[in-house]
């Protein structure tokens, strides 16, 4: 079971082998 701060970190890393893509548009709104 992972922990939340495991989740944030694999999340982070799968951003950024996409390049942010996707995560960019959500950073500019906030």
């Amino acid at each position: 079971m992972l922990t939340f701060q495991q989740i944030i970190l694999k999340l982070q890393q799968y951003w950024d082998a996409q390049g942010c893509a996707l995560l960019q548009p959500y950073d500019m709104e906030v």
